[in-house]
């Protein structure tokens, strides 16, 4: 295999990981291993289609062989993603028998700092669903999350295929755009949701704009009184005050 060969198939293998295609990337990645052997990025690919695949124990293994060899903050991000499945697969096995909902996962697609432990994210949901009471886990630890939807219009939950803004309680550091982040369920069963808030209200990255998903129509229209309207209402009835006390006194004065 050639140097442009080699090249090649690590390039297509990149974009079947992007494509989150981790079975076609790994077979690609061994034929480079198979011709190139202990090649530290193909390595590295390599750990996480295993992790992605659930296969932990070759994806411990073939980490160990890159310590030392790779940045530390790679190693750590690896480590982390390592741990993160088998912390998922451990709580699975516990309870096989039960049926379980589709684990939620949240893909990044970008990241807003806010301050040095709020960061505000964007993406959409992959699988799953998100309340705005869970708990998401970013680099194998628990993050609260501080709201679903933008600071004006906060809504309740995120659906599997809607894009929209999550408010964390983590260093904007320790996230990065392409990122998983599963979803750790919290308290629901008091939750009591205005109906026109079930379907939640979507924001599209591309210009911000909301927009209603599901149902009908006519039971979907939510009016949100901003602040502008408010102080637009609180005009209006000062004008009408004045117009009465001036026919007051024209019907005062007439007499």
């Amino acid at each position: 295999m050639t140097n442009d060969e080699a090249k090649a198939l690590y390039e297509d293998a990149k974009a079947q990981i992007h494509r989150r295609d981790f079975t076609e990337a790994l077979a690609l990645l061994e034929q480079i291993e198979t011709e190139r052997p202990n090649s530290r990025r193909v390595m590295q690919k390599r750990v996480l289609c295993l992790i992605r695949l659930g296969d932990l124990s070759a994806a411990e293994a073939l980490l160990e062989k890159l310590e030392g060899r790779i940045a530390e903050d790679q190693f750590a991000d690896l480590k982390a993603k390592l741990n993160e499945a088998s912390l998922e697969s451990i709580e699975f096995e516990e309870d096989k028998e039960a049926p379980k909902a589709q684990p939620g996962v949240f893909m990044v697609e970008s990241v807003y700092q806010i301050s040095l432990s709020e960061a505000t994210v964007m993406g959409f949901m992959e699988s799953g669903e998100v309340h705005h009471s869970d708990k998401l886990y970013v680099r194998g630890k628990e993050v609260r999350i501080l709201r679903l939807g933008p600071e004006d219009k906060p809504i309740h939950r995120l659906h599997q295929g809607q894009h929209g803004v999550i408010l964390l309680n983590c260093d904007p550091s320790l996230i990065t755009a392409g990122a998983a982040l599963r979803i750790i369920p919290g308290s629901r069963h008091d939750e009591a949701e205005p109906e026109a808030m079930d379907d939640s209200l979507v924001l599209r990255q591309t210009g911000l704009k909301p927009e209603i998903s599901g149902g009908d129509q006519a039971t979907q229209t939510t009016v949100f009184f901003t602040e502008g309207s408010k102080l637009v209402l609180l005009l209006i009835l000062i004008l009408i005050l004045i117009i009465v006390i001036g026919l007051w006194d024209i019907w005062s004065w007439n007499q």
